[in-house]
């Protein structure tokens, strides 16, 4: 964006935000500003008619949410919710003047239409896990998506995990409970041990 003139930059601030739990952005809300996370994660997710929460995707250092930018070219409310994860810091340009941008500026243009790409495959393989995938390798693939080393413990409970895969809590503790069984994995209270990566690699692969 720095090929944006200095008369429109005006119209764009900078907000920072910190965690806090709730939801900055509600699913069904008419858009008034754009965000664009220029350092920080924002999650992306929805919330089921029954209550049940997926996580569609994370919005992080350069980028802006898909669903956001579709909402406001499309005039639509935003079809998801969002939550600042970590201390986060936004431009917030407002609606008018992001479309007015993404017009004049090929810059905005390229970025906006990149951005879609990116969730667009985020979303398709999101689909394919729910869809087809069984929860054991939809787990698998999450914890070695998230280990850093080996003798590194992944911090989430079972709540948390199944709001990340989309499913029942009771889902991820009996799948959870049949790796420790396997000797896959090590689980306390709030966190996950791999203890044997390539248990879990056999069952992805």
């Amino acid at each position: 964006m720095s090929r944006v003139s200095m008369e429109d930059w005006r119209q764009a601030s900078m907000v920072k935000l910190k965690p806090h739990g709730s939801a900055v952005i509600s699913s069904g809300r008419t858009l008034e500003h754009a965000a664009f996370v220029i350092q920080g994660c924002v999650r992306i997710f929805q919330v089921s008619d029954t209550g049940r929460e997926v996580t569609l995707y994370r919005v992080r250092d350069g980028e802006a949410c898909s669903l956001m930018m579709a909402s406001i070219l499309g005039e639509t409310e935003y079809g998801a919710s969002a939550v600042v994860e970590e201390p986060s810091e936004f431009l917030i340009v407002p609606v008018d003047a992001f479309k007015e941008w993404s017009v004049r500026y090929p810059d905005i243009h390229h970025y906006v239409y990149r951005q879609f790409i990116l969730r667009m495959t985020q979303m398709t393989t999101l689909l394919d896990h729910i869809a087809f995938r069984p929860i054991e390798y939809r787990i698998a693939s999450w914890l070695l998506g998230k280990a850093a080393a080996a003798n590194d413990p992944i911090r989430i409970t079972h709540d948390q995990l199944a709001v990340e895969l989309g499913t029942a809590r009771e889902v991820v503790s009996r799948a959870l409970k049949q790796f420790e069984k396997q000797g896959f994995v090590q689980v306390s209270r709030g966190r996950i041990l791999i203890m044997d990566r390539h248990g879990l690699e056999s069952i992805v692969s």
